[in-house]
């Protein structure tokens, strides 16, 4: 099972939703329209760090699940301080989103992604310490990513809610 912390400005703390996550950094950090060189947005994203842990596992290249299907834009390092990272663009609804700080990537550019398909490991590349993720997306969509980890959606481990029963 997935255990989901929150790090920013402060320490680390458990995550059990979108509400316990942490601002990036600060308050005057969270939001950003960039998500790569090569993809250009019009509208701001929300930032956050996420370690993802479980128990008796190293915190490095733990499987990060994709928060959104579609299709990638983006997988590798430009060299811009986010290291290696995944950008996916939900081809139904235009939402795009990266996960950045990658140890590894399980993607190519063009590829098509399942939600919570394996884009790559948890890691610290880039302007980093220690391993975690850094999200940038839409906070729908960050909502509804760390409700899944936490409730085991994508381990098959459901802890608040029976399988399929959604409050």
């Amino acid at each position: 099972r997935w255990n989901v912390y929150s790090t920013g400005d402060r320490p680390a703390r458990q995550a059990d939703g979108f509400e316990d996550l942490q601002t990036h950094h600060g308050p005057n950090s969270q939001w950003t329209n960039y998500v790569s060189r090569s993809v250009k947005l019009n509208h701001n994203l929300q930032k956050r760090d996420i370690v993802l842990t479980r128990p008796g596992q190293s915190n490095f290249d733990q499987a990060i699940p994709s928060p959104l299907r579609g299709k990638v834009l983006f997988a590798g390092d430009e060299n811009d301080g986010y290291g290696k990272k995944v950008v996916v663009k939900d081809t139904r609804t235009g939402q795009i989103m990266s996960v950045n700080h990658l140890q590894s990537i399980n993607v190519r550019r063009g590829e098509s992604v399942a939600y919570g398909q394996k884009l790559g490991g948890q890691g610290n590349s880039g302007n980093s310490r220690g391993a975690h993720i850094h999200i940038n997306a839409d906070p729908s969509v960050i909502k509804r990513w760390v409700a899944d980890l936490a409730d085991g959606r994508f381990d098959g481990v459901r802890r608040r809610f029976d399988v399929g029963r959604r409050p």
